[in-house]
This record gives C-alpha cells, sequence and structure tokens, in this order.
C-alpha cells in the first residue's frame, strides 16, 4: 500500500469520528431535550446505533474513496438520568464503539470511548395563552476520554480531547400534544495527544498536543405526543459548526485540528407500553444533508429504557413526558 493510499485512510476514518460521529448520539433523554426527571426519578438505558457512508466532503468537495469502501460504524451507550430536584437533574453516559472498513488494508477499531456527565437545570416554566407550556433550561457537561485509544489512528473511536459544554433549550408545548423546540450549545475542547512529537497542519509544530477547534451545535424539532401519552414522535433537524480549523488537503489526510461542519435531518419514534409503566422503547433515524470535512452518513438507532423511583412518589410517565 503506498503512502497517498495510507494518508487516504487516516483521513476517511478520523473524519467521521472527529467531525460528525460524535455528535449522533440519540439515546432515551438527551442533554438538549425538555425532558426532566422528578426528584427521586431514575431513567436507566440502553441504545445501539448504526451509521454508516461511502462519501465524504474533502472541504466543500464531495467525493468517495475505494480504499475504504463504506465505513459502518456500530455504537452501544449504556446511560441514566437523575431527578435531584424539581429543577436539577444529572445525566452521564459511556460509549462503546466499533468501526469497520469494507475495503482496504486496516483495522477497524473498537472499545470504549469517552465518558459524558452533564447536569441540566430548569431556568423558566411560563403559561402561554390557552394550553401553552413555556420551558426554558440550560445544560453544562463534560466529556473525558476512558480508555487510551489513539486519536488519529485511521479508525479512531473518538476525539481524544475532553470537552466542556453549555447549551441553552427552550420549548414551547400546547396540551393538545404538539410542541416545538431548540437549542444551541458551545463546546470547548483541549487538546488531542498524538503518539508522534512532530506533525503539520498549515505549518509544523513540534510536540504531541493538537488544538481541536471549539464547536457550536444547534437543533430544532417539532413534536407530537398522543393524549393518552403512550406515543410520542418528533421531526429533528440538528447541526455542528468548528470555530477555526483548517480543510483538508488535496490527497491528505484528516487531522484533529480540520474544520468541522454538517447539517442533518432525523426522526425519532418513543413507545410507552400501557401494560409496563415506566418501560420506553425508542427508535431514531438520521442522514447528513451537506458538511465540510465529514462523511455523508446514515443512522439507524434504537434502545430502550426504564424509569423507577429511587425515592418520592412521583408518576413515572409523567416523568418521561414533562
Amino acid at each position: 500500500m503506498n503512502l497517498m493510499n495510507s494518508f487516504f485512510f487516516r483521513c476517511i476514518a478520523l473524519m467521521v469520528i472527529t467531525g460528525c460521529f460524535s455528535f449522533f448520539q440519540s439515546n432515551a433523554q438527551t442533554p438538549t431535550d425538555a425532558i426532566m426527571m422528578k426528584p427521586g426519578a431514575i431513567c436507566l438505558d440502553a441504545n445501539y446505533e448504526y451509521s454508516q457512508w461511502h462519501e465524504y466532503w474533502e472541504g466543500t468537495l464531495k467525493r468517495d474513496n475505494g480504499n475504504v469502501g463504506t465505513l459502518r460504524r456500530h455504537s452501544v451507550t449504556p446511560m441514566f438520568n437523575l431527578g435531584v430536584l424539581k429543577w436539577l437533574n444529572i445525566m452521564s453516559s459511556v460509549h462503546y464503539k466499533v468501526t469497520d472498513p469494507t475495503a482496504g488494508q486496516l483495522e477497524g477499531a473498537k472499545g470504549f470511548s469517552d465518558f459524558n456527565i452533564w447536569a441540566k437545570a430548569e431556568v423558566m416554566r411560563k403559561q402561554i395563552g390557552a394550553g401553552g407550556t413555556l420551558t426554558a433550561f440550560f445544560t453544562a457537561g463534560y466529556m473525558v476520554p476512558v480508555s487510551k485509544y489513539v486519536a488519529d489512528y485511521p479508525y479512531s473511536i473518538g476525539m481524544g480531547c475532553t470537552e466542556g459544554s453549555l447549551k441553552g433549550i427552550m420549548q414551547y408545548r400546547h396540551q393538545k400534544g404538539f410542541y416545538v423546540r431548540i437549542h444551541a450549545g458551545y463546546n470547548l475542547r483541549g487538546n488531542a495527544n498524538l503518539q508522534r512529537s512532530y506533525y503539520y497542519t498549515t505549518q509544523g509544530y513540534y510536540g504531541s498536543g493538537v488544538d481541536v477547534p471549539n464547536a457550536m451545535d444547534y437543533s430544532a424539532t417539532a413534536g407530537y405526543y398522543t393524549p393518552n401519552k403512550q406515543y410520542k414522535a418528533e421531526l429533528i433537524f440538528d447541526g455542528l459548526y468548528s470555530f477555526g480549523g483548517f480543510d483538508i488537503r488535496r490527497q491528505d489526510m484528516m487531522f484533529p485540528s480540520n474544520k468541522v461542519e454538517f447539517m442533518r435531518l432525523g426522526a425519532r419514534f418513543d413507545y410507552y407500553p400501557s401494560f409496563a409503566m415506566g418501560l420506553n422503547i425508542h427508535a431514531t433515524g438520521g442522514y447528513v444533508l451537506t458538511g465540510r470535512n465529514v462523511g455523508q452518513s446514515t443512522l439507524v438507532g434504537i434502545g430502550i429504557g426504564y424509569v423507577f423511583k429511587m425515592w418520592n412518589t412521583e408518576n413515572k410517565k409523567e416523568s418521561q413526558l414533562n
């Protein structure tokens, strides 16, 4: 395998992990939804996700790569969401990932990647008109790698850096079941450590630490839940924009400090069976519409969650659909 092909392998795989897939986490409850568990209630969830792509954007140029074929990713995410106070929830998750190309000479990677913890606070709740409720939330989070995976390995399972985040969420919900929600967040990232002491971006650097660009994530959601609160469906538009960084150079490899952008359209469906109070079965899907230095991926996921009481006596279904 020649040097150019080696560069391509690195470019494609690291692009998918660092640029796009790290934000495609569709757990039962997320840092950017408007769900608040009641005090003393906890939701345990396990989610499986599968995504794949065979075309990508090298800067703004869309292309494919026969040396990689289709790059597939599997992810299993256990998580919990605990109601601490009426206005405060604590959430946490960890990810086990597998990357798997269908062509080429290099193997994929697998293992535990990153640990996340968030604190979500409800800061406003106001009645609007007849039957409407406007709510606002802030979510503060922290992410840290939990294994010694190699951030610049061609099929790495993570970005290899710490990340602090702050997100604002606002939702309007009508008592008839319709709701709309928007969010915007800022992600402050640390350095990714390489297993070499020299690297080149737009110039040469001596050292192993690479400054990963900070980023903004955003979303707009329209949804509906049935009067008996047994079904819920959402249409979701979300995206990411990196501050700083540079494009992948022609025939060159991806690097942690590249600029990354994408916009995605997705959907989510939740089922709360009446025969098992507290149980939630959920399915998700999404497709990247446009991007920069990322793969045009298709994603599907399925998961199951269960709410039970650790203390207090609040209604489980009310906690899930608050």
